[in-house]
């Protein structure tokens, strides 16, 4: 999990402030997952790990989930692909 905000917060694809300090920080919390996540899908090749998920933000909980994709790189612990 921290991995994943560690590159939400350094990559440039999310350089607004609301991404890097705020949100990122409020998504973070314990409570916070258990009911914004509603499917998690994953799958690992060798050190390579594939997680697909839905998401519901907290703000706005009647839209419509979106969907995202992250390939890890187990060994080295870095998201290759998002």
């Amino acid at each position: 999990m921290f991995m994943i905000i560690s590159f939400v917060k350094n990559d440039d694809r999310f350089n607004a402030a609301k991404f890097r300090c705020v949100k990122a920080s409020t998504s973070s919390r314990e409570e916070y997952g258990d009911s914004a996540v509603g499917y998690v899908e994953l799958k690992r090749e060798g050190t390579v790990c594939i997680l697909q998920y839905k998401v519901c933000p907290e703000h706005k909980v009647r839209t419509k989930n979106y969907s995202v994709c992250l390939i890890i790189d187990g060994q080295e612990e870095r998201i290759m692909y998002f």
